[in-house]
């Protein structure tokens, strides 16, 4: 398992030449790899413990977004390199994460932050976010950081493991929210393709929208596939104007999807 410790790239990579400016809320950032070494995370970790000023006490939640979204994602059948791997081996998440909703429900109240949110849920969300190690070692040597930085009830120690397949569910829950991003976007791109064809100034329509990474690709890829030589030229000459090219749009889209396969990868192997 790993996560958010520098952020590869930005949810929503925006091209500055393209279609529709995205009014829903921001999508979470794309996990972070783990950068620091053991000798420097414990420090982070005793820090992030003294922070949290306790107010309250509550029990732990598990997001709901979680199954619908891989729900959703299984069943779909458009094509997409992280989907792929989504499909081949997604449905093994399906049981665990019906056994946290039914384990949250029997969780204990934990010393709480302002907002309601237990201690150890945050410790847990921010040690995936900062890319924490799953193994024996790695754990405990955390639970000691904490420690040091500020004492854990007995309660608190004893819900380590829930709280840590919380934060692993919220952390799915942002790559999938990442990779249904992509799936609505690369249809509008195809969608796109169709159309500008069938426009009398298809450039003019085209300058005057916002495509996302996503969207660009498939846009680019659709225009290829129907051998529309003169708008693939035109788009080149526009992504030139923006400091890209189609060759730079296609490692951008690879890398990103990469990004996503592999932290899924390491979630299943956690």
């Amino acid at each position: 398992m790993a996560q958010l410790v520098v952020l590869f790239f930005s949810l929503a990579l925006i091209l500055p030449l393209t279609l529709r400016a995205l009014s829903r809320r921001p999508l979470p950032s794309l996990p972070r790899r783990e950068t620091d070494p053991p000798g420097r995370l414990r420090p982070r970790l005793r820090h992030q413990a003294r922070e949290i000023v306790c107010k309250a006490a509550s029990r732990p939640q598990m997001e709901r977004r979680t199954n619908v979204l891989l729900q959703r994602l299984l069943r779909c059948r458009d094509s997409l390199p992280a989907l792929s791997e989504l499909r081949e081996n997604g449905r093994a998440l399906l049981l665990p994460l019906l056994t946290l909703s039914q384990d949250v429900r029997h969780a204990p109240r934990l010393p709480a932050d302002r907002s309601g949110t237990p201690r150890m849920l945050r410790l847990a969300r921010e040690y995936v976010q900062l890319g924490g190690r799953m193994d024996a070692s790695s754990l405990l040597s955390a639970l000691s950081a904490w420690q040091e930085g500020a004492p854990l009830t007995l309660m608190e120690r004893l819900s380590l493991p829930l709280c840590l397949r919380i934060a692993l569910a919220g952390h799915l829950a942002d790559l999938l929210e990442n990779l249904d991003f992509d799936l609505r976007e690369a249809r509008l791109g195809r969608r796109l393709a169709r159309r500008l064809p069938r426009l009398r100034r298809p450039m003019a329509y085209l300058q005057s929208k916002q495509l996302s990474l996503s969207a660009a690709q498939a846009l680019l890829t659709g225009l290829r596939e129907g051998r529309s030589a003169a708008l693939l030229s035109a788009m080149d000459e526009l992504l030139e104007k923006a400091d890209y090219s189609a060759s730079r749009v296609a490692e951008l889209f690879a890398s990103r999807q990469a990004e996503i396969t592999g932290e899924i990868a390491r979630i299943l192997s956690d």
